[in-house]
């Protein structure tokens, strides 16, 4: 119905609203469920129900569906693909290997080829990513999805990339969002009871402070207008002695640039120790066959940067 002012309106409990007024009340109520923790506040919530509701699609498959990253919002592949069939187009796979994926795309009555492959996301240094190790042929047919959707129908749905897409091969759906979320929470309080990590120094700005002596111990206060580097812990500057350590430490602290997209010519002496110690207490932490794991990834993602 329509108000006296002509705008659309919804009559609920009594009270008249808005589509958008309601848009925000259902948002705010689903994301206070604690159900959709991917989504960091109600305002996100709002912005991926209401961008569904303009694609046709409910408040609870929005949530469960989309996300919002990098500041924009990204949707799983398999919404992406319900939606374009929805409208009459269809998919039909040709060939799905490891190695490629390749698949009839068809709109109109016209069917389109379409291939992705695995040497193209490699170029793309996608290939390191658990998923793409553990899945390649799964992950090549959604690449290869979301490339024709947006070469041959990207009206259909406002041409947002996929979640695959927007995490760079990261993950895939919203629930590999939340275990994400749940890991760097575990990480960030175990990091913040040693060092500082680097995010907070070369994203933030913020400077390492000096580890807080034990009560058991006298107090000291720094110099003056003096910032010593980080303090690692006792068993981990013995460490810094262990050539393997050393190795690992170094290669480290190239994987960690690459990964953050981080000019490693440009960090700075005290960042450069933050990311050093992170190192070296992963590599205290780790197995033989992480650490062996670790050099794996490491070459075929730095390449000849590894050695």
């Amino acid at each position: 119905m329509k108000n006296n002012k002509g705008k659309e309106v919804i009559v609920q409990n009594g009270k008249t609203l808005t589509k958008f007024d309601a848009v925000v009340e259902i948002a705010e109520k689903l994301h206070q469920s604690g159900l959709f923790t991917h989504l960091k506040n109600s305002g996100q919530a709002v912005a991926v129900v209401e961008y569904g509701r303009e694609l046709g699609v409910p408040p609870m498959q929005s949530l469960q569906m989309m996300a919002v990253i990098k500041g924009k919002i990204a949707m799983q592949s398999q919404l992406m693909l319900a939606l374009v069939k929805r409208q009459g187009c269809d998919v039909v796979i040709k060939i799905q290997t490891a190695e490629k994926c390749i698949i009839d795309f068809q709109r109109d009555g016209v069917s389109h080829e379409v291939m992705f492959t695995f040497q193209e996301a490699k170029n793309l240094q996608l290939t390191y990513k658990d998923n793409w190790k553990n899945q390649p042929a799964n992950m090549n047919f959604w690449r290869v999805v979301s490339k024709a959707i947006r070469y041959y129908a990207a009206d259909l749905i406002l041409a947002p990339y996929s979640i695959e897409e927007a995490t760079e091969g990261e993950h895939l759906t919203v629930e590999d969002l939340k275990e994400q979320d749940d890991r760097q929470q575990t990480e960030v309080v175990e990091e913040s009871e040693e060092t500082p990590t680097a995010g907070d120094i070369i994203k933030g700005g913020t400077k390492p402070e000096e580890e807080k002596p034990k009560k058991e111990t006298k107090k000291t206060s720094p110099p003056k207008n003096k910032l010593k580097p980080p303090i690692a812990p006792k068993k981990t500057e013995k460490l810094k002695d262990n050539p393997e350590c050393k190795k690992f430490a170094k290669l480290y602290i190239k994987v960690y640039c690459k990964d953050k997209r981080i000019d490693i010519s440009k960090i700075t002496t005290n960042e450069k120790e933050v990311i050093t110690n992170m190192g070296i207490k992963r590599f205290k932490r780790s197995s033989k066959k992480a650490i062996e794991a670790f050099y794996s990834e490491a070459e075929e993602m730095l390449g000849k940067d590894s050695k």
